[in-house]
């Protein structure tokens, strides 16, 4: 009896952290790959910020545990079968000038 082993390419996917809608997967084929573009419905008041390799902790957390990657960036070929890439989303900034008024408003997130 002769045995072979059976190959599967390993993937990223790519999770919206309570965002809706999809960011397609990738499969490495031995060539660089690049992260994707945000995919996700945006929530209300926030911007994509940056994918992450850890789970951000919903909407407004951070990449601080996890190495960060901006859509466009290269990414290693990944180091098991699924790396799961999390979005990162940022509050929006608003600055709020005082028309006519003297004084300033600091900027809000």
């Amino acid at each position: 009896m002769t045995l072979y082993a059976v190959w599967s390419a390993n993937t990223y996917a790519y999770n919206g952290n309570s965002a809706s809608g999809s960011t397609a997967s990738q499969t490495y084929a031995g060539s660089q790959l690049t992260a994707q573009s945000n995919g996700f419905s945006v929530p209300s008041g926030y911007r994509f910020n940056t994918w992450c390799t850890t789970n951000p902790g919903g909407v407004n957390g951070t990449c601080s545990s996890g190495t960060p990657y901006a859509a466009g960036a290269n990414i290693p070929a990944p180091a098991s079968a699924t790396v799961t890439l999390y979005a990162v989303w940022s509050g929006n900034q608003y600055t709020y000038n005082g028309n006519s008024a003297s004084g300033s408003t600091a900027s809000q997130t």
